[in-house]
């Protein structure tokens, strides 16, 4: 949406009431982490916050950050307010430097600029504010789950802050450590075109393979940045040409760090390629995954269905007749529909979802990594959490920043005077492993520390790349 006018102080308060109540209706179970009575009272909180304001009339921009409190308090890390997506066309010029928070500590991961300020050095502050004071001041507005999950996803919201929560304009007075020595430049914003922006896009989430040398041997990484960027049709050819290459190899690590969701059937798609249909001809996915019906979320669920027939050509005297489970055989989707449109307002469809193992010509048969960090996040968990129960190798990294009790399939919603958009999880998902309340812990857990970053060292490479070390070596001998 643009981020036109603003709102008067009764209407934004209206909106914090009604964004309460469809919560309330639509939320799959929105008092998990939270009573009904603390997240009564935080709303309640936030709305003498606006009564105590001297103005009358709020920017579409404020009444985010007012908004955004509600939908934390939640702590699920899908309940959300949409930050108005043409806020960067409110500003001259953009920061140019994306960070990672790492202990409570920013450091440089990108620069698109041509400011003298070298990737991984530390950002100590900002026109006199410093790092810490950013990250204090705004984590209150961002949606998380586990503390290590907000903390990575910070990273994310980091430009918006800078600019709209801090309001600081270019040029920044930027200070920074490297090599031990602590400098201070002015730092001009840049100016991004659409095209330059989606390019970016697509570098930053586009599948992708690369390799880690171990012996004189290059081992292939399969880099899976989301799980739903780009077409289906493209991302299965990729995955396919991708096992004809290395299906021979003795190793392949699969890298999830950065994902932070998508679809949940891709990683399906991709454990079809390390499962021997044989040995598992099936399997349970979820150990629990229920949706809440709501007239809200029914409509929406008609909507989708109405605007698959429109998209496929479907002549409407078909749509009487539930022809969408047709059009999506062999999705999940086509059981929780038909449940949905069947069941009563305020009851909750229990799905139990079998994927059945496609046989692979170019099936891996060597030994499988998958790398997982605290900015893995929805259908990453699902990925990782199957792939740990089925057996299909060895998980390596940090802890998600998903619990393995989560919840899902949020649906988007706009508020009536701000027009800002909210996603609101309509189910309840239940992953294979031991606590509901944890993310998915790695069999074998390495440390990120902020001393990696700054020397650009990927702990979690390297510690891979001793394993296979060891593992070759013993191979060797017992072939000995």
């Amino acid at each position: 949406m643009k981020i036109t006018g603003s709102i008067s102080k009764d209407d934004l308060i209206q909106d914090i009431d009604y964004y309460s109540s469809i919560i309330e209706k639509v939320h799959g179970n929105p008092y998990r982490l939270i009573s009904k009575e603390e997240f009564l009272e935080n709303a309640e909180k936030v709305k003498d916050q606006i009564r105590s304001v001297g103005t009358e009339r709020f920017s579409i921009m404020d009444s985010y950050y007012y908004l955004q409190q509600i939908a934390v308090s939640l702590r699920d890390g899908h309940t959300k307010v949409s930050p108005p997506l043409s806020w960067k066309e409110t500003v001259e010029s953009l920061f140019p430097l994306e960070v990672v928070a790492i202990d409570h500590r920013l450091f440089v991961n990108e620069n698109l600029s041509t400011a003298v300020v070298p990737e991984c050095a530390e950002l100590v502050s900002i026109n006199g504010i410093s790092a810490g004071q950013m990250i204090s001041d705004t984590l209150k507005y961002v949606e998380g789950t586990l503390l290590h999950y907000t903390m990575a996803h910070w990273s994310q919201y980091f430009p918006l802050f800078v600019q709209t929560y801090f309001k600081l304009k270019s040029p920044w007075t930027v200070t920074f450590r490297y090599d031990e020595e602590e400098k201070t430049r002015e730092i001009p914003g840049i100016i991004v075109d659409e095209e330059s922006e989606k390019s970016r896009l697509r570098k930053r989430y586009t599948y992708s393979e690369s390799s880690l040398t171990v012996n004189g041997e290059k081992v292939p990484i399969l880099q899976i940045p989301h799980m739903g960027y780009g077409t289906e049709k493209v991302f299965r050819a990729f995955i396919d040409d991708f096992f004809s290459k290395h299906k021979d190899k003795n190793y392949l690590i699969i890298d999830i760090r950065r994902c932070p969701g998508g679809q949940g059937e891709r990683g399906f798609q991709i454990l079809d390629y390390l499962t021997d249909a044989h040995v598992l001809p099936e399997y349970r996915v979820f150990a629990r995954f229920a949706h809440k019906v709501s007239e809200v979320y029914r409509e929406q669920v008609e909507n989708d269905i109405r605007s698959t027939y429109i998209e496929r050509k479907i002549p409407r005297f078909l749509w009487r007749i539930p022809f969408y489970r047709v059009l999506m055989r062999g999705s999940i989707f086509a059981n929780i529909y038909s449940r949905v449109l069947n069941a009563k307002v305020g009851e909750y469809t229990e799905t139990e979802h079998y994927h059945k193992t496609r046989t692979r010509s170019n099936r891996f048969k060597g030994k499988v990594f998958l790398l997982t960090s605290h900015a893995t996040f929805s259908a990453g968990v699902v990925f990782a959490a199957v792939f740990k129960h089925n057996e299909t190798g060895t998980v390596v990294g940090q802890e998600t920043g998903g619990r393995l009790g989560l919840l899902s399939d949020p649906i988007e919603l706009e508020l009536p005077h701000s027009k800002l958009k909210v996603l609101i999880p309509v189910a309840i998902m239940e992953l294979p492993g031991e606590d509901l309340d944890h993310g998915l812990k790695p069999d074998l857990e390495v440390a990120n520390t902020p001393e990696d970053h700054m020397h650009q060292i990927d702990k979690h490479l390297a510690t891979l790349q001793e394993v296979i070390k060891t593992l070759t070596s013993t191979n060797v001998q017992l072939d000995e």
